[in-house]
């Protein structure tokens, strides 16, 4: 489904139908000990590193896919700074995005049986433990970043229209 047309840059934002694989965290406390963390356990700074879990796994499940060019995607959060990840297939799709797409039926299906929801990449900066999410109904809310019982990942590409 299209997430954004850009007239532009002649490039389309597209999201997938439903999640890929299964769930998975936003970030782990190993994960979120490897990237530099030290306070897990009082929850003042569980977000701080992005969804680096979550965007990992996004990435193994995509890495096969032959017909989406490899290219950097740059996460920008107000919350964790930015994040590059290169020579990655897909994305996640970002707060602003979920609110603009939310009304639409396409943007939420899928979500009735586990997972109920799909991660975005965007930290919720109120509260250090958690982080945005799209769930059933459309609903943007926020969600625990250790839960890897609710949420899953749903795959969002770029591609240019002239190939198309």
């Amino acid at each position: 489904y299209v997430v954004k047309d850009d007239s532009a840059t002649n490039t389309l934002t597209l999201i997938m139908d439903r999640n890929v694989g299964s769930m998975v965290a936003w970030v782990t406390k190993t994960d979120y000990l490897i990237a530099g963390g030290t306070s897990w356990g009082d929850w003042s700074d569980n977000n701080t590193f992005g969804p680096i879990t979550a965007l990992d796994y996004l990435e193994s499940q995509t890495s096969g896919w032959t017909n989406i060019e490899a290219k950097e995607f740059t996460l920008t959060d107000s919350k964790y700074g930015t994040i590059k990840r290169p020579n990655a297939r897909a994305r996640m799709l970002t707060y602003t995005e979920a609110r603009k797409i939310s009304s639409n039926n396409w943007a939420y299906s899928n979500l009735a049986m586990p997972p109920y929801g799909y991660w975005l990449s965007s930290a919720y900066a109120d509260y250090a433990g958690s982080a945005w999410r799209v769930g059933t109904g459309g609903t943007v809310g926020v969600n625990g970043v250790y839960s890897d019982g609710y949420c899953g990942v749903r795959p969002v590409i770029e591609i240019s229209k002239s190939i198309i």
